[in-house]
């Protein structure tokens, strides 16, 4: 047997080798980075997995006790008048000074919203909706606030996974319950697929509520609109990769129930225009990203994003949520906004999970 073919034979056996290594390697579980640091994040670590019936029923108690706070409509909900004033501050493409009004009376519904050069106004009626630009897109601040003050507890379904922890916010006692559709139930902190509710146990009022990490409403009490058994706060603050971006205040929640549906319908004008369409409420999904060629992925690294989509699946408005990576964070944005949906009736709150996939080992090159 020549010295050639011997040598010829080892590297052989050496590529075989590594390229075994690297398929066991992408066998063996992937890891979940740490969720990095931030500032407004109450869970900080003792969370635990709620898996007995008595402690769900009271985690799931306690949540609807905040949600029905900022339920305003329903068959039974009195009619009602709500103005709101609102500062934002970061980097989408309306920024500024804002107001918003709104009159529901059940069976009608007008709104409308101002911030910088932007005007919306939108009528439900007859389960329709019609605008005096039906086409035109909603600012992503003022979706914020509609979802900050009339949809921020959306009821988790029967089988979600519960965890729970005891924290402290503004000097006040809370419990904060993540919920997920399914993880470890390891005891550590907040998760990257967890919503996360933290309810005063005393009072039911909602303190703080996050669709992902890096994402925080922050309801203020110091000053409250009682209405009709509903407790709302009048200040609240949104924050998106640890810096505030929206100050929100209730200048006025009353009783609109000398408000008949018919004063509300639709001008002829709008109905001429067509029917426009609604807000859909905030939805999270993942989108992974190989890894660099020659890498053997060990860890999931998310960097979150969160955005508006427009009906025909574009991006109208987006942020990233983590920004202790700006490299990742940049190929998050663009990624997101690249990414092309299917088409909805609605215009969508998105929370995107883009997961990078890293490693630090490589698989040796052929010579």
């Amino acid at each position: 047997m020549s010295r050639s073919f011997l040598q010829c034979l080892l590297r052989l056996l050496l590529v075989l080798s590594l390229i075994g290594a690297a398929f066991a390697q992408e066998r063996e579980p992937l890891q979940w980075s740490a969720v990095p640091y931030d500032a407004n994040e109450p869970v900080t670590g003792g969370v635990k997995a709620l898996t007995n019936p008595k402690e769900r029923s009271a985690a799931l108690e306690l949540l609807d006790r905040a949600r029905q706070n900022y339920t305003l409509y329903g068959p039974h909900q009195p009619a009602f008048n709500l103005k709101v004033s609102f500062t934002s501050y970061g980097t989408s493409q309306y920024e500024g000074q804002g107001t918003m009004e709104e009159t529901w009376v059940g069976r009608a519904d007008r709104w409308s919203a101002r911030i910088g050069s932007a005007q919306v106004l939108r009528v439900i009626y007859g389960g329709q909706f019609f605008s005096d630009n039906p086409s035109g897109s909603i600012p992503m601040r003022v979706q914020m606030v509609r979802d900050a003050l009339l949809w921020p507890v959306v009821n988790p379904w029967p089988r979600v996974m519960l965890r729970a922890t005891a924290v402290t916010i503004e000097g006040k006692a809370a419990m904060c319950v993540l919920t997920s559709g399914s993880m470890s139930t390891a005891d550590e902190p907040r998760h990257w697929v967890e919503k996360e509710y933290c309810v005063d146990p005393e009072t039911g009022n909602m303190l703080v509520t996050s669709e992902a990490p890096g994402h925080f409403v922050f309801y203020d009490y110091t000053s409250s609109t009682e209405f009709q058994g509903h407790v709302v706060a009048n200040d609240i603050s949104i924050y998106a990769a640890g810096a505030r971006v929206m100050k929100i205040h209730v200048d006025a929640l009353t009783d609109a129930s000398d408000v008949t549906p018919e004063s509300l319908r639709p001008t002829p004008e709008m109905i001429a225009k067509g029917p426009s369409f609604g807000l859909s409420s905030p939805a999270k999904f993942p989108i992974r990203l190989p890894a660099v060629p020659g890498t053997i992925p060990t860890t999931i690294q998310p960097v979150f994003v969160h955005a508006t989509v427009d009906r025909d699946g574009h991006v109208i408005e987006a942020e990233t949520l983590q920004n202790s990576n700006s490299e990742l964070a940049a190929r998050a944005l663009e990624t997101v906004k690249n990414y092309r949906r299917g088409t909805s009736a609605t215009q969508r709150e998105e929370f995107v999970n883009v997961q990078f996939l890293t490693g630090n080992k490589q698989v040796a090159a052929v010579q």
